[in-house]
Parts: C-alpha cells; sequence; structure tokens
C-alpha cells in the first residue's frame, strides 16, 4: 500500500488505484497510465473519471439506459434521479417535480441530495450530501437551484434520491473503551469488484462502514467490518 505515492510501473503487474485525479498528481502516475494503454499492467478500476463518480447510481433509473438493466439491479439501489430542467421524478410510482418536492413539508421530504460528479472536495467523505427533510423550504430550494445551475453551465452532476432509513445489528471492538459491543447502526457497504480484461466482473472484496449517524462515510467515529458475499 501506497500513501501519496505510486508504485514503479516497471515493478508491477495490477494496481488498485487511487481517485485518477490524485494518481495523476503523484510522481509516476503518467507513466502508470502510459503502461495500462501498452498493456503492461492492469489498473483497477480502469483509468476513467466514470469510477471517481457517484453518476453510475443513476443509470438503472435513466429514461435513456433503464432498459439496459433488470429489476433486480433496481432493487439493489434506491430511486434516483439527475437533477436537471428535463428531469422526471417518479417515486414510489407517483410522478413529483422539483418544485412539488422543495414544498413538501419535511416530515414528507424523505430524500437525500448529493453531488455525483468527481470534483476532488465534494466527491467524498459525507461532502455534498445533504437530507432535504432536515432542511427548511428556503434551504431547500437553495440547494436545488444550485444543482441545476450547477449542472446547467457546469454539466457538475447532482441526484436526488429516495432516503433509505434502516439500520443494522452488528458486534464490534470499541477500541475507546476497549470492549466488545452491540449497536443498531446506518451503513454503507462498500464491494470492490474486479474488471479484468476478457473475464467476467466478479466481487473480489465487501466491507461495510456503520455510524449513528445516518451520513456514512470514512470517519473516525465509523466501525469498518467485512461482509460475506
Amino acid at each position: 500500500m501506497h500513501f501519496k505515492t505510486l508504485p514503479l510501473a516497471s515493478e508491477v503487474k495490477f494496481v488498485r488505484r487511487p481517485p485518477l485525479e490524485d494518481m495523476l498528481s503523484y510522481e509516476g502516475g503518467s507513466e502508470l497510465i502510459q503502461s495500462w494503454l501498452d498493456e503492461r499492467i492492469v489498473l483497477e478500476p480502469g483509468p476513467s473519471l466514470l469510477f471517481d463518480q457517484k453518476l453510475a447510481i443513476l443509470f438503472p433509473f435513466h429514461p435513456l439506459l433503464r432498459e439496459f438493466y433488470p429489476d433486480s439491479v433496481r432493487q439493489l439501489f434506491p430511486e434516483t434521479y439527475l437533477v436537471a430542467k428535463d428531469s422526471q421524478f417518479v417515486f414510489d410510482g407517483k410522478p413529483l417535480s422539483l418544485d412539488e418536492l422543495s414544498n413538501l413539508s419535511g416530515s414528507k421530504r424523505q430524500f437525500i441530495l448529493k453531488y455525483a460528479g468527481a470534483k476532488k472536495g465534494l466527491r467524498a467523505g459525507g461532502k455534498a450530501v445533504y437530507n432535504l427533510s432536515d432542511c427548511n423550504h428556503q434551504k431547500v430550494q437553495g440547494l436545488l437551484e444550485n444543482a441545476l445551475q450547477d449542472w446547467e453551465e457546469h454539466r457538475s452532476p447532482w441526484l436526488i434520491q429516495k432516503r433509505v432509513q434502516q439500520k443494522y445489528p452488528i458486534v464490534f471492538l470499541d477500541h475507546v473503551a476497549e470492549e466488545i459491543r452491540e449497536a443498531q447502526l446506518y451503513a454503507l457497504f462498500r464491494p470492490m469488484y474486479s474488471f479484468l480484461p476478457d473475464e467476467p466482473s466478479e466481487i473480489i472484496a465487501l466491507t461495510a462502514l456503520f455510524r449513528k449517524d445516518w451520513k456514512v462515510h470514512g470517519s473516525s467515529d465509523a466501525v469498518t467490518l467485512p461482509v460475506e458475499a
């Protein structure tokens, strides 16, 4: 494992890469990309910004792409839509416009707005992720207007998702109290896929993060556990 450094392209055959923007900023990043282009190493995932974004969560629900995904795939994710002027939201079978969404009462506005692009300061760490039920009408309208503008002017995507409120029972070591504890916590599942050339994709590892707070990400109070796949 390397931290803010990279292995030499001549010394490796397989690299599980960091985000592409970070990788290219490190010494030797361009050489690794060239080695991948020359088919001398395997980069996992491939050097595409698509893998550094949340945008792909949208694909099974997008009108132009949904036919390529079975319902079994859609059932893995909450209903997800791009925040754009021409987007049509359908949650639980009911159409909902942006104006209607922002005018809902807080208790009925159970949706998550999140940045879905590759911008370094926003793409990870729970940044630019908002629970709209916690925001007042003015705040919601401002967030949605900014998201619309970001897409129209910069093609910088934001997503609306139905909020999923589910906790999981876990057993873990509390390293502060130095004791085994049980808790009901929110979860974020992180499957790691292998996309080797000329081979079917497969899950090679699966972990989950757990937190008391609904916004689960890699933080000091998060619990990390393996998941049997």
